[in-house]
């Protein structure tokens, strides 16, 4: 008996994890976009099949993810697709290839077509081959 007591203690203890640990409350869409709420002030409730955060409504079947961080979704890195203008973004001078199975590749590696994550600097970019 004690012995089960304990361990729902311990276990009631570990649960515990308070909001004010974190600084935001990060909600991210299937689509990658986000929303950062502060942590201290994320209330959610949910009706009709939408998720409800003080003004903000996002449907059910759109969530992706929803998390505790110190860090906004907007402080987050993400891997975007090259546009017509990212003329200096080039995989001759990338610092970094990858596939999509994570794998590092040589920058001077023979591609096949598909997709690569390429990574410049701080920056980190999709491209494809064709």
């Amino acid at each position: 008996m004690k012995k089960n007591l304990l361990i729902t203690m311990l276990l009631g203890t570990a649960l515990t994890a308070s909001a004010d640990d974190y600084a935001y409350l990060n909600i991210v869409k299937a689509d990658g976009t986000g929303i950062s709420l502060p942590a201290t002030e994320a209330t959610i409730t949910f009706a009709d099949g939408y998720l409800v955060t003080g003004s903000k409504k996002i449907l059910l079947s759109e969530l992706s993810a929803m998390q505790f961080s110190n860090e906004s979704v907007s402080s987050t890195t993400a891997i975007s697709s090259p546009t017509e203008a990212d003329t200096d973004f080039s995989l001759s001078d990338a610092d970094a290839v990858y596939d999509l199975n994570g794998r590092q590749l040589s920058t001077d590696a023979q591609l096949r077509p598909g997709v690569y994550i390429i990574k410049k600097g701080n920056t980190t970019k999709k491209i494809q081959v064709r």
